[in-house]
């Protein structure tokens, strides 16, 4: 019986007759004390990638009839689940490929090849990402024409993600797919493309813990893709991990160690005019804050900076705000870089009466055709949610723009501050014509008179 299953096994991987056409490398001598194990497998734009804890020996072979490239891996053995696994690819000639534990000690990979196909694959040893097999450059045709009539069944549809240990994120889908991420550290998200795939119609996603260093999630459909950001707590990364189901994708969240820096002082308070510092006759104080500035310039897009375009528009809701008998203080009015903390300090030292941060948004450059405004306040803060209601609401009243809503973010500046606090995302730099908006002084003029006129109406209710 047992010599029985294992020329079942070997039907399965191999399902022809092996002409040998090329060879990589031998398989060395089998030392069990030196095994490597492959953690996860998953499809990308390149090839194959498969998380593993070291290089392997790997012999390649050509097998035809039917057409098939057969990729032994020695010394190597992976999880149970990955036994018999199988992967679609549908692109470079391939149209899945197959996992199973051939021998003991042999990991056996099968591209199944298309007919016609007569390009070569390589293999290359990436310490951070791990195995990678990929076709030749040369065997890649610069524009490959798509399959024809693909299957609608091989698009994974993601049922929603779940937070383990706080500092573990798992998305579920139905099947594998292929997915990008990358993290951006000018605005601390972490990007995420997820192709193809699509959001299940009760997509859901667990409420995020007070001790998670996620400030926000924000999921995106577009054409046959998902495009994920995630805004991190301030030091923190996120990269892709082991373990978890063939059908998951397990993210990891790390914390940097940054080099010991002085903190920065607290900020002048500086009114746009010779306002008072703290006036004595019960006029009404606000606090505004144009995000980013110095070495940190937020989100970049289409030639333009994030903190280049909240200044102005900043500046134009405190002429507004003192137009209309406020008092205002600025966390900067230079372009310098100043900590989140300090930001805080300042509101709470003037007492301000609110607090209103001001962003522009960024997402992936598969996604330049997201746009829209849209206002943040702090979870459970009551008056945080009518001050950003109010806002977005005048700011789409002026300006046209695409109304993304109100929302509910653990961002620092509104999460620890102790009077109605939002912070204001404006656009996003990485559309095109919502970027040549908010690069226009006549729109950022126009935006930062809406956002006073929000604060105002919220602050004379």
């Amino acid at each position: 019986m047992k010599q029985l299953a294992w020329l079942c096994l070997a039907g399965w991987l191999s399902q022809g007759v092996v002409q040998a056409q090329s060879m990589q490398a031998q398989l060395p001598p089998l030392n069990v004390s030196q095994l490597l194990r492959v953690q996860s497998i998953r499809p990308s734009a390149n090839g194959l990638v498969l998380l593993m804890n070291g290089n392997p020996q790997v012999r390649m072979e050509r097998i035809v009839e039917p057409d098939r490239m057969v990729i032994d891996l020695a010394s190597t053995t992976i999880p149970t689940e990955l036994h018999k696994a199988i992967i679609p690819i549908n692109q470079f000639g391939v149209k899945q490929a197959r996992i199973a534990q051939f021998e003991k000690d042999v990991t056996r990979i099968v591209l199944d090849l298309l007919p016609g196909e007569t390009g070569e694959w390589l293999t290359r040893f990436d310490p951070r990402s791990g195995l990678i097999i990929q076709p030749s450059l040369a065997s890649v045709a610069p524009n490959p024409a798509p399959l024809p009539n693909p299957s609608r069944t091989l698009m994974a549809t993601l049922q929603g993600f779940t937070v383990e240990g706080r500092t573990r994120l798992i998305i579920q889908a139905d099947q594998p797919t292929t997915f990008t991420g990358t993290n951006d550290p000018n605005s601390n998200t972490y990007n995420l493309v997820i192709s193809p795939a699509q959001l299940s119609s009760s997509w859901e996603r667990s409420v995020l813990a007070a001790d998670v260093p996620i400030e926000r999630v924000r999921v995106t459909q577009v054409n046959d893709s998902v495009v994920a950001s995630f805004k991190l707590s301030p030091g923190w990364q996120m990269e892709q991990a082991g373990g978890g189901s063939f059908n998951q994708i397990v993210l990891q969240l790390t914390q940097n160690t940054p080099k010991p820096v002085a903190p920065p002082p607290l900020p002048k308070v500086l009114p746009p005019s010779s306002q008072a510092p703290l006036p004595e006759s019960g006029r009404r104080i606000v606090v505004v804050d144009p995000g980013h500035g110095g070495g940190d310039p937020g989100a970049i897009g289409n030639g333009i900076q994030e903190k280049d375009i909240v200044m102005p528009i900043s500046q134009a809701a405190g002429r507004e705000l003192q137009r209309l008998g406020y008092v205002v203080y600025y966390t900067r009015t230079q372009d310098v870089e100043i900590d989140l903390a300090p930001r805080v300090a300042l509101a709470e030292q003037v007492r301000a009466d609110a607090f209103v941060s001001i962003h522009a948004n960024s997402l992936a450059s598969s996604a330049d055709q997201v746009r829209g405004i849209e206002t943040f306040f702090a979870p459970d803060s009551r008056s945080g949610r009518e001050l950003a209601e109010f806002i977005q609401t005048q700011a789409i009243g002026a300006t046209g723009a695409n109304d993304r809503g109100v929302k509910s973010a653990r961002f620092y500046v509104i999460y620890k501050t102790t009077m109605p606090s939002v912070l204001v995302e404006t656009g996003f730099v990485t559309n095109p014509q919502e970027a040549a908006n908010l690069n226009n002084p006549g729109y950022q003029q126009k935006l930062g008179e809406s956002i006073a006129r929000g604060i105002h109406q919220f602050l004379s209710r």
